[in-house]
């Protein structure tokens, strides 16, 4: 299940123009809806741990 309308908190969403899972476009909607800031990673393919993209912090 996917979460719809604001967050109650703040958040950012790092999307990937490569992903198979989620295409760019869903990711900024998603986004939209949920009022966070859109990261654009590039070609990074599908963003998680497995996706070997180092430390985030």
């Amino acid at each position: 299940m996917i979460a719809r309308g604001r967050l109650p908190f703040p958040s950012v969403l790092v999307a990937s123009s490569n992903d198979p899972y989620a295409t760019f476009g869903q990711g900024s909607r998603f986004a939209s809806e949920w009022g966070s800031e859109l990261i654009d990673a590039g070609e990074s393919g599908h963003v998680n741990a497995q996706s070997g993209l180092g430390s985030w912090h």
